[in-house]
Formats: structure tokens, sequence, C-alpha cells
């Protein structure tokens, strides 16, 4: 955040209108070339890590997704998640001091960005929200630990328990079906759908993943995403059925 910061601070000695035309023009281009050939779709994404994807992944996706994994396994190690998690009312003074600055972030975030005209007041609001989207992701999985303590939570937490176990297998899946719908490689159907059209693929994936991962963990010890990840993780086959892992 700081260093996004500072790149706003020193762009806006010499600040640069952007090109709001070009940018339509280009984003239409990538629209037309992810709905043709999987060579066009190719060639899209080798364009898109040429013109900045790379520097996204590897200075902005790349250290923060890092940075999660570490507080996360912490919190594991620790204990910290099932002592908080066991209290209610900590879960509820946690959560309002989480959404507080996480939603003010946000809503900053997206006003900044909507009336951003030059470079450096886009790389502001990036800032801001890099300080500030941790927060807000910490308050709905407090939101989502308080609901656990009554009995539909309780039925919701059993529900959604076996998806957490196979995250990543869900991750690609998503990816998959979505390049399939919506790219040359499959139907080709990008910008054609409504924002609600899209919301409904959505929610109709992940229920369709969530009764999956309940028939999945009753006889597999992992998904297959994370079998194999475990495997280059270990260097060896761990056992996979869920008898043979007992």
């Amino acid at each position: 955040m700081l260093a996004w910061a500072a790149l706003a601070a020193l762009s806006s000695l010499a600040p640069q209108t952007m090109d709001v035309a070009a940018l339509n023009a280009q984003a239409s281009a990538a629209t037309a070339a992810y709905q043709g050939s999987p060579q066009a779709v190719i060639g899209q994404h080798v364009r898109d890590i040429e013109q900045g994807i790379a520097l996204v992944l590897l200075l902005i996706q790349a250290p923060c997704a890092f940075a999660c994994f570490l507080l996360g396994f912490a919190a594991g190690q620790s204990g910290f998640l099932n002592r908080l998690a066991a209290d209610p009312l900590r879960l509820r003074r946690a959560f309002f001091r989480m959404l507080a600055p996480g939603l003010l972030g946000a809503l900053a975030y997206v006003h900044l960005e909507r009336q951003a005209t030059t470079e450096h007041q886009a790389l502001f609001a990036l800032a801001i929200d890099l300080a500030t989207a941790p927060f807000l992701s910490a308050a709905w999985v407090l939101a989502l630990l308080w609901s656990f303590h009554t009995a539909r939570g309780a039925r919701l937490e059993a529900a959604l328990a076996p998806a957490g176990r196979h995250a990543l297998t869900h991750y690609l899946g998503q990816s998959l079906i979505g390049a399939l719908i919506f790219t040359g490689w499959g139907a080709g159907q990008i910008g054609l759908w409504s924002p609600l059209a899209i919301l409904a693929l959505a929610v109709a994936v992940w229920l369709l993943q969530l009764i999956l991962s309940g028939f999945w963990v009753s006889r597999f010890a992992y998904g297959p995403a994370e079998w194999l990840l475990r495997s280059l993780t270990l260097w060896r086959k761990p056992r996979w059925r869920m008898q043979a892992a007992s």
C-alpha cells in the first residue's frame, strides 16, 4: 500500500490524463478477441500480460495473497481463530471494528476510481483499496463465524465445510466453466450476458459445487487439485480415498 501511495505521489508531480476513449477501444478489442478462436484467446492473454497484467500479479496479487496465507497460517497455528470463534461477544465486537474501516475504504475506492481522470488519482485509489480491503474481508469472515453460533448457522457451517476443503479445486473449476462459457474455447459469450444473468450463473455454479463437495468429501480425503498440490508439496503420493486415509 505504501509503495503504491508513493508511486501515486510521484506521478502527481507530472500528472498524465487518462485517455478514456482509447481504454474503451482497447476493452472492445479484447472482448472481440476473447470471443474468437482459441488462438485469438491465447493471443489476447499474451497481450494482457504485456500491457500490465504481469505487473499487477507480481506487485499486487502475489504479495497480498502470500501475506494473507502467512497470516492465516499464524492464526491457525496459534489457535487465535479457535479462541475467537468460541466467544460470540468478541466476534461481534471484532466484526464492527473491521467493518467500519473496510466499508469506508471500499466506498472511498469506488468513488475515487470512478472520478479519476489522471493516473496518479487511480493509483491513490488503489492504495486505499489495498490498505482497507483486508478489513472488509475480515469482517465477512467474522460475520460468518458469528452466525455459526445459531442453530441455522450450524447447518450453514456443515454445508460450507466440505467446499472449504476443496477451495483450490473449486477455484480452478469456476475458471474452467467461465472459460468454456465466455471465451472462444467454448461458447464465446463474453460481453453478451447481463450482470444479473452472470450473478445467477455464479450462484448456480456455487450451489452445484456445494453439492458435489458433500458427495466427494464422504469418499475422498482430498479434492483433485488439493491432492496434486499435496503430492508436489510432500513429494510423494498421499492416500486419496477416505477409507485408506483413515
